[in-house]
């Protein structure tokens, strides 16, 4: 809740009428009186009382119930209901203002103290109490969305952002699009965090019922609840034993809770019958497998752990720029917005995709039409990141995709990794729909945000509306060449296009058919850049710095297509490098591309290796472990990056190989029989392990600054990148599906293979990562030391001088097995 300058007029005697208002809303009344008539005792009461509860409010005879439903769940924080009542004092002229959230900022509401009645009862939000602030707030909401009946079908989504200003996550109950949400709520350890953070603060709940026969029940279908609190009911993490407890709006007899765990249930002990008052009948407890099969969605409104004050940015979805979801290859046209961290540390953020509000503006009859959007965050993968417009798979990989809603606000919680730039995609499902969006970006509480930069993505310093293009039409197994030259060095941006028409299955254009590669050389047909593998992507970009001026070529690969592959090239470069096309010299023969891989859901092929280095020498110590404790350590992030590797459990690996609580670390003799393949298909990591550990155990030890069982599964691990060890932390829990390992196995029940795989995996972010990941990357990464590749094929190692045919040249390589690993590929 940020400052606000809204005031309201000095007190008079002469009585306001809100003429306005009365005029919108003429028709649902017949009678409207004062509240110092209704409720008299009020003139002598504070407007706003020192505590709040949800005695204070009730049912009027209006079945809309949804304000009781916010209002429920906000009274544990005072502050948000005072910080909507700019009038705080009960006034003589009946003239009250208050304040509301839209857009970017708190509007002004101005009422007078009359109430709509009906038959002599209070026709919405009544007080047992006589109090008078729940009647007057929830009339000032109502004008703030014009009238009454406007209200009917708000959302709470809507409602808490309203009154708090702060984003509302929207969580669907469905197991795999909360996945996609990054939220497993088939896992108890879910449920038992989020309980946590609802009692901290941090959070206000609610839920919105299915659409579904829920009255024999009690229940209301497509009703919204609040979330008063959850909790186990004998301590555990299992699901049938996880209770929510909802606040029951409606006082009618016909909607008293009747389900599992009502009050009259004999599951209930006297002990939790008085802990958790289960006879308040305004109390219903569902137990977690019942609500997850009548709960539709769930909302979580940010209250204690975000910063009152968001950045924000006008935008829309126009033209070129309504480039829809990321199966169409307009995606990355898109407004895209630069998130750069410089720090050491990960920062949470939460975005918010804003559309103008339409409730306001349209009657009970008429439905809201917000677009269909989302975001995604791209993190870019390749070395010495430039900001660009190209945006493509090949070179950057989404790290957050959000659920496509058609909500007024659109809310999620990203994380930015450390020295890392990422690019923020807010789009339409559909290609074509525009409309004007507002993003705003939150900052958490007690964060450190002073290495984040955020910015939209203008690409000023670079002559985009003068590119070098190029057209090359290919088949299978041949490839071209485009030449360019620059006047000096710049940054370059360099976008493949295939042209050919394809749809796939989905009926987006983002996939062909056909497969290219595309390389960049100097003018000495040295590569300095390229693609890491042949996809069959529609797009795929080449960023890179020329570190001077001169002829440079791009060589177009297609190692795999179906009858003509044409492409069209286009290349763009700063304003004064002047780029422009270049015919290839007169001696130009087609660029020495080595051995191309061709990047498929089938695998990666690749060539024979040998990888040789140094004897192994202990690097100094400079590591540091933390000291063990008592506290178990959950390392949230990893999960949460990695939440699709399974639908299954995440297990303690003290669970899943209890032995290892009594055995070493690491054993005495590190063998090939104490890891194998789990259920997938991967085992890259495994190979290296096999290279290693007969000769070169050290090697593995060394990655290993952990070296004993810890108590609160917190270990750490090191691994070798750019000349300096990097510290990995992760905790020991291992994904299962099926009761078996989805990676690394141990027959011997040992522990350190499948941590040490798992730290490996943190220390390329996410285990997908691992999948392309080269042997002789694993080694370098491992030992530190500098790798070979030698390739087996004849014409290739003649100018090498390997001379492969030579037994002498096979027998030198046994003698050196005491100094080498030699992984087959």
């Amino acid at each position: 809740m940020g400052a606000s300058s809204i005031y309201e007029v000095p007190d008079s005697g002469n009585i306001f009428v809100d003429h306005e208002f009365n005029k919108n809303n003429a028709g649902i009344a017949t009678k409207w009186i004062s509240i110092t008539q209704l409720y008299p005792n009020g003139l002598n009461q504070p407007l706003l009382p020192e505590v709040f509860s949800r005695e204070q409010f009730g049912q009027g005879n209006h079945y809309e119930c949804f304000m009781i439903s916010a209002l429920a769940t906000l009274v544990r924080f005072p502050d948000v209901i005072r910080n909507c009542f700019v009038t705080q004092k009960v006034r003589q002229d009946g003239r009250y203002t208050f304040q509301f959230f839209r857009g970017r900022e708190w509007v002004r509401v101005e009422i007078d103290d009359t109430i709509p009645m009906e038959d002599g009862e209070v026709l919405y939000l009544r007080s047992p109490t006589e109090h008078w602030w729940p009647l007057l707030l929830e009339k000032a909401y109502a004008k703030f969305y014009t009238a009454y009946d406007h209200l009917e079908g708000c959302t709470l989504q809507e409602t808490f952002h309203d009154l708090t200003g702060n984003p509302v996550l929207n969580i669907p109950m469905d197991a795999k699009l909360a996945k996609a949400a990054n939220c497993n709520v088939l896992e108890g350890c879910y449920w038992l965090d989020l309980a946590q953070r609802i009692h901290s603060g941090e959070f206000v709940a609610s839920v919105l019922t299915k659409d579904i026969e829920l009255e024999t029940m009690g229940l209301q279908r497509e009703q919204q609840y609040g979330i008063l609190e959850i909790f186990s009911l004998q301590g555990t993490s299992a699901l049938d034993d996880i209770v929510i407890r909802l606040h029951n709006p409606f006082e009618d007899d016909e909607f008293v809770y009747t389900g599992p765990l009502n009050q009259n249930d004999l599951a209930w002990s006297d002990k939790h019958r008085i802990k958790y008052d289960v006879n308040n009948p305004r109390s219903i407890f569902l137990p977690l497998n019942v609500f997850l099969r009548i709960v539709n969605s769930m909302q979580l409104c940010y209250i204690s752990t975000v910063a009152s004050d968001a950045t924000y940015f006008e935008d829309e979805w126009k033209g070129e720029s309504a480039g829809g979801n990321p199966t169409s290859v307009s995606w990355r046209k898109n407004p895209l917005y630069c998130f750069r961290n410089h720090g050491t540390e990960a920062v949470t953020l939460s975005v918010v995709v804003k559309q103008d509000d339409q409730r306001h503006r349209k009657g009970p009859k008429e439905e809201t039409t917000y677009k269909q959007c989302g975001m995604i965050l791209s993190q870019c993968t390749y070395h010495y990141p430039i900001p660009t417009f190209w945006v493509t798979a090949n070179n950057h990989k989404p790290i957050h995709k959000s659920l496509f809603l058609n909500s007024r606000e659109v809310a999620n919680t990203i994380k930015i990794p450390p020295q890392a730039l990422c690019y923020l995609v807010p789009s339409c499902m559909h290609k074509g729909d525009e409309a004007k969006f507002l993003l705003a970006v939150y900052r958490m509480a007690h964060e450190d945000y002073s290495n984040i930069t955020i910015n939209k993505l203008t690409g000023t310093e670079m002559d985009w509306e003068s590119p070098a293009t190029g057209e090359v039409q290919l088949q299978m197994q041949t490839k071209d060449r485009v030449d360019f030259y620059v006047d000096e060095a710049t940054d370059v941006h360099i976008l493949l296009h295939q042209t050919k028409p394809y749809v796939s299955k989905s009926g987006g254009d983002a996939m062909t058919e056909d497969y290219m590669g595309m390389y960049l050389y100097d003018d000495t047909d040295r590569k300095v850049a390229g693609v890491h593998a042949a996809t069959n992507f529609r797009e795929m970009s080449v960023i890179h710095r020329l570190p001077r001026s001169g002829r440079y070529a791009i060589s177009i690969t297609c190692p795999r297509g179906k009858g003509d592959v044409p492409a069209k090239v286009t290349i763009v470069s700063s304003f004064g490098s002047q780029v422009r096309r270049v015919t290839a010299p007169e001696d130009a023969s087609m660029l020495p591309d080595e051995a191309e891989s061709v990047e498929e859901n089938e695998g990666i092929r690749t060539r024979v290796t040998r990888i040789d280095y140094e004897a192994f020498q202990e690097p100094s110590a400079d590591v540091p472990e933390r000291p063990d404790s008592n506290v178990p350590f959950e390392d949230r992030g990893f999960m949460q990056w990695n939440g699709d590797v399974t639908m299954g459990p995440w297990v303690h690996i003290g669970d899943l190989y209890p032995e290892g609580k009594t055995m070493p670390l690491l054993p005495n003799e590190l063998r090939r029989d104490q890891f194998g393949q789990g259920d997938h298909y991967d085992c890259s990591t495994l190979t290296a392990f096999a290279a290693l550990l007969e000769r070169h155990p050290d090697v593995i030890r060394n990655c290993f600054v952990s070296k004993n069982p810890r108590k609160d599964g917190r270990y750490t691990f090191q691994f070798h990148r750019y000349g300096q060890w990097v510290k990995v932390e992760i905790d020991d829990r291992i994904p299962m599906v099926k009761d078996d390992t989805v990676f690394c196995r141990s027959p011997t029940h040992h522990w350190w293979p499948l941590l040490l795989e798992k730290a490996y995996a943190k220390f390329y972010t996410l285990y997908e990562n691992l999948a392309g990941c080269s042997l002789a990357e694993v080694f370098h990464d491992f030992s530190g030391g500098p790798v070979i590749n030698t390739p087996l094929d004849l014409p290739t190692t003649m100018p090498a001088e390997l001379d492969i045919t030579s037994p002498m040249y096979w027998l030198r390589l046994r003698d050196e097995l005491r100094t080498t690993a030699r992984p087959e590929e």
